[in-house]
């Protein structure tokens, strides 16, 4: 007995022992990690695209989702489960690692981001009852991604929520389902076209493509008035499925393709994303912001839109371009320039072209909103490549892009009047050039002989050669061009000072 009851005793000073110096007492857990989605993932494709899975680890265990392909918004609504032994108190669990991964065929994949987070921070008692079991507690979170050195990376994140549940062996718990309830609402997009696009493999006749939900809808091919420059002038209306919880609002991918010989082969130029949120959350504060300030337009424009589509027209009214608000300035303000030398003072005097004129020490575009559309880049490449594959922007897409609850909705008509836009119409572009401010130097005694090339389009070039301006730096040019366009139409305008030299500017 005596044996017995000293056996007893070191046993017991065992267990306090392992308990304080030991491995800590385990608890068969199962976790659970509800995968719904990610936006704007990097791209490590040559295409501007991935092919995005996600990598769950544990305590040794992993559990991996499925594998989407060609995109950078994925859509999985899957739930990652791994049984695995957690110490206890909690507090001691190894942290979970969630790795965002690029699937290869034919090459290792890359990791296009990763996070983690504390099990301490998931973990709820929850008893074995099947109502807590399979339910979701809480709402998913926007997880920022980080690279392998821990730093942030730009706009990249996954939406998940986590669950550590107590299990048995006698019951296995039933799995929830994660797709969000859903309403049917209109998404409206008024494509003007493309701008400055380029591609070092050429460009013959562009069109767009549209991703949402797993639906594709396209524009019709254009290179008019130029294949850099393409119009469309096209308006889709999509009837989607959308969330009521904005929080799982999709995104919308544009993809700008293009064919050759014929149709023969087709490739894709560039990419981009837009998440849908971000423009229910914009529109919803412009129409309280709106409201607050009781906004009252006080300018009618009459431009129309002729429509190519079966869908009826739609009248809206358009907002004016420049609003006036550019008021006089207030003359007790004070400006300070570093670099004094490069300050120009017209106090003394005041040309007549500046006679009650107002007087902006800024870009024109940053004091007023001239510009109702949307112009959204479009990029190409790998992010991190150091070679040809390295990202980089093709162009931009310029349209708008609303959602609503009808078809007809009065959404855009607050931004801009549809009836005659998309149907071109002549005008004229009158431009004024009236001085140039310290130019480089470009012959051997300092100074220069100035000339200006303007370039509109294919069709209008004109050069002021013939009146160059002799060894000045701050030539008073004053000229004025009469340029005829047609909008939508050719957008970009050159203007560029060249030096005259007789032979070989």
């Amino acid at each position: 007995n005596n044996d017995n009851n000293d056996i007893n005793d070191i046993n017991d000073i065992n267990c306090g022992i392992n308990c304080i110096f030991g491995q800590p007492q385990k608890v068969s857990m199962q976790l659970r990690a509800y995968l719904y989605m990610a936006r704007n993932l990097s791209a490590t494709d040559s295409n501007g695209l991935c092919d995005p899975y996600v990598t769950l680890m544990c305590c040794g265990q992993i559990e991996k989702s499925k594998i989407i392909n060609n995109t950078i918004d994925p859509q999985w609504y899957q739930i990652l489960i791994l049984n695995i032994l957690l110490p206890k108190p909690i507090i001691y669990a190894p942290d979970i690692h969630i790795l965002i991964k690029d699937y290869d065929k034919f090459s290792k994949d890359d990791v296009v981001g990763r996070f983690m987070i504390k099990p301490s921070n998931i973990y709820q008692n929850n008893h074995n009852d099947n109502n807590q079991i399979n339910q979701i507690n809480e709402l998913p979170i926007w997880y920022k991604l980080y690279d392998a050195d821990n730093n942030p990376i730009e706009n990249g994140q996954v939406l998940m929520s986590f669950k550590l549940i107590n299990v048995t062996h006698s019951k296995m718990p039933i799995l929830p389902s994660l797709k969000p309830k859903t309403s049917e609402k209109w998404l409206q997009i008024i494509i003007l076209g493309l701008r400055d696009l380029h591609s070092i493999f050429g460009i013959n006749k562009p069109y767009l493509k549209f991703y949402i939900n797993n639906k594709q809808f396209k524009t019709k091919k254009s290179n008019k008035p130029s294949k850099f420059n393409p119009n469309f002038l096209q308006i889709l209306k999509i009837k989607i499925p959308f969330p009521d919880n904005y929080l799982f609002a999709p995104s919308l991918r544009i993809a700008v393709k293009d064919s050759l010989f014929g149709g023969a082969i087709k490739r894709t130029i560039g990419n981009t994303s837009i998440p849908l949120q971000h423009l229910l959350n914009d529109g919803e504060e412009e129409e309280k912001l709106q409201a607050m300030n009781n906004i009252q337009t006080t300018q009618d424009t009459d431009i129309i839109i002729d429509v190519n589509t079966e869908e009826e027209d739609i009248n809206i009214e358009l907002e004016p371009l420049i609003n006036d608000v550019l008021s006089s300035s207030s003359s007790s303000e004070e400006s300070f320039d570093i670099d004094f030398e490069q300050k120009v003072d017209m106090t003394d005097d005041v040309a007549d072209y500046m006679i009650d004129r107002c007087i902006i020490d800024n870009e024109l575009e940053d004091e007023v909103d001239c510009n109702p559309f949307l112009e959204i880049p479009l990029f190409r490449g790998q992010i991190n490549s150091k070679y040809l594959n390295k990202q980089q922007k093709i162009g931009y897409f310029k349209g708008l892009i609303e959602i609503s609850d009808s078809k007809n909705s009065k959404r855009i008509k607050n931004k801009i009047n549809i009836k005659q836009l998309l149907q071109p119409k002549s005008l004229f572009i009158r431009l004024y050039i009236l001085r140039g401010i310290r130019l480089t130097p470009k012959d051997s005694n300092g100074l220069c002989d100035p000339y200006l090339k303007i370039t509109f389009g294919k069709n209008y070039k004109i050069s002021t050669r013939n009146r160059y301006i002799r060894n000045t730096l701050n030539p008073n040019f004053y000229e004025s061009f009469e340029i005829p366009c047609r909008i939508p139409g050719t957008s970009t305008l050159s203007i560029s000072v060249w030096d005259w030299d007789g032979i070989g500017d």
